[in-house]
């Protein structure tokens, strides 16, 4: 059983973040958002995990500013049905010099397309989603991996996801 003192503990600094849109409804049915958003990674630089089963650990990150840009489509039709795509473009935070695989940053496109329903009181939506990141090719890298090797080498991220809600209004 764990006691307080054999506990590890980690404290991190959440980064500052600005964000910007507008929606234009160029019909009473259709809706376009574009959005930019901002975030101020480069004041996360160092992680300490603290009373680790092998002492502090200390895991520099050094990430940088990066930008998220989104554009997003969606229509309601007249029986409460409603459709919708989007997509946003995700730049890394990371150099190559502080590249980490233990968080492969690298950037992102992101589309995804949705169904749903808005009722009186039921509301559900879903929706997929691909997430895929070019190729990542690192060199330079400065900062060990977890078995204190450099980092360089080729990343590249993809993912799918299929996402449900549902909603109950009371």
């Amino acid at each position: 059983i764990p006691t307080a003192a054999s506990r590890s503990t980690v404290s991190a600094p959440f980064a500052q973040f600005g964000a910007a849109g507008v929606s234009f409804r160029p019909a009473p049915r259709w809706n376009i958002e574009v959005d930019v958003d901002w975030t101020d990674w480069a004041s996360l630089d160092t992680v300490v995990f603290n009373n680790t089963p092998i002492g502090n650990v200390t895991f520099a990150l050094n990430w940088k500013t990066s930008f998220l840009y989104e554009l997003g489509v969606s229509y309601a039709f007249d029986n409460g049905y409603f459709v919708g795509a989007g997509y946003f473009f995700s730049g890394n935070s990371t150099s190559d010099a502080n590249f980490n695989p233990i968080v492969p940053d690298t950037d992102l496109h992101v589309a995804s397309l949705g169904v749903g329903y808005k009722g009186k009181r039921w509301n559900w939506a879903v929706s997929g989603q691909l997430i895929a990141g070019p190729n990542r090719q690192v060199t330079g890298s400065t900062s060990p991996s977890l078995i204190g090797e450099s980092a360089n080498g080729s990343y590249q991220f993809f993912n799918q996801a299929i996402n449900f809600s549902v909603g109950r209004r009371f």
